[in-house]
């Protein structure tokens, strides 16, 4: 019997690409950057020897997005890696996709997310100037840097599965005079 294939976000487009990531077998971090690469950023075009905008090269928006969704995949498969409960051997699947936008969706058998992560502001507050480094909690900090570094995040549970979606807005390239 064949499954149906579960589509919990019908807005998005087909994905571009498709990967597997086994935690006992790939690394994270390589997996990250493969991602990266995917999705394809748009990098800023050089004019005589400066950047069109003339902003310095990492201010320019697009790879201020590339980095920011970089953050955003490693602390999710992070997550994924380290509380979802995730058997060692079963593929972590991951879509992604531009459209132009970015956007990717992890799918993993552990489980379910507490939908309170969901919440911006749900991890640990940003720390104030004054408080002192040591009473700093350790961990908890992921989830506030995942709502900080993407646009869009989306979650359902289907069939045993958990389904996060990671989206990033790329701004319209503006033209130059020349």
């Amino acid at each position: 019997m064949t499954e149906t294939t579960v589509n919990p976000f019908p807005d998005l487009p087909v994905p571009t690409a498709t990967l597997e990531l086994v935690p006992a077998r790939d690394n994270l971090g390589d997996t990250v950057d493969r991602l990266v690469e995917l999705l394809a950023f748009p990098l800023p075009r050089r004019r005589h020897g400066a950047w069109n905008n003339d902003a310095a090269p990492m201010e320019h928006p697009a790879l201020g997005a590339r980095e920011a969704m970089r953050l955003a995949l490693a602390e999710a498969l992070t997550n994924v890696v380290r509380h979802s409960h995730h058997p060692d051997d079963a593929p972590i699947v991951i879509t992604a996709g531009t459209d132009p936008n970015r956007w990717v969706v992890i799918q993993d058998e552990g489980m379910a997310l507490p939908t309170r992560l969901l919440t911006p502001g749900a991890s640990p507050e940003a720390p104030r100037p004054g408080d002192a480094l040591e009473d700093l909690p350790e961990s908890g900090w992921g989830w506030m840097l995942i709502h900080a570094s993407v646009d869009r995040i989306g979650y359902a549970r289907e069939r045993g599965r958990n389904y996060l979606l990671l989206g990033k807005e790329i701004a319209r390239s503006r033209s130059t005079a020349a």
